[in-house]
């Protein structure tokens, strides 16, 4: 699975895309478009809510405010190219599946997988430290995480489990 720089490509806020673009690009789907194309590609939100597209601009910092898109839209998104089925809601023992069907998983989580920081919008409760990537394996009760803002790492299963469990917010790719 590629890892993509959203930080190299000047998306802070672009997680999302990124996430997806690699699931992608690991499917070998897309493999000549950059960030900067995918981005272009993606759904935006004309009220601010994430689960109609994007909330916000992936190309600027907000530290007070939740730039994200959720994955009722990522989906949609996703289809465009390839089957997608938001598996938010489920067990961590259906996402092991998903991947071990070779699906990769787009994940809502929190920056280094810490607490969230919760704050609510007229359309929900979100953490302010969210924050997105890509799981592309399950071995040995550890995830392996494709990470736009970090690289790739393996994730014990139990920090996984917690931040999963808590947000339970995801996408299968492929």
């Amino acid at each position: 699975m590629p890892f993509i720089d959203q930080v190299a490509w000047g998306a802070p806020e672009g997680c999302e895309g990124a996430s997806l673009l690699e699931a992608l690009h690991g499917k070998g789907l897309l493999t000549n478009t950059n960030l900067s194309q995918f981005l272009k590609t993606m759904l935006y939100s004309s009220n601010g809510d994430p689960n109609n597209g994007f909330a916000g601009n992936p190309y600027v910092y907000d530290a007070n405010g939740v730039d994200t898109i959720y994955p009722k839209a990522v989906t949609s998104w996703a289809q465009r190219y390839t089957n997608a089925e938001n598996i938010s809601g489920q067990s961590s023992t259906y996402l092991q599946e998903e991947l071990r069907a070779g699906r990769p998983v787009i994940m809502w989580m929190t920056h280094y997988f810490a607490a969230p920081q919760w704050t609510h919008y007229w359309w929900g409760y979100t953490p302010l430290n969210l924050h997105v990537v890509c799981v592309n394996g399950y071995s040995n009760g550890s995830y392996h995480i494709v990470d736009p803002w970090l690289n790739s790492y393996w994730l014990s299963g139990s920090s996984f489990d917690y931040i999963w469990n808590t947000l339970n917010l995801g996408v299968a790719v492929g």
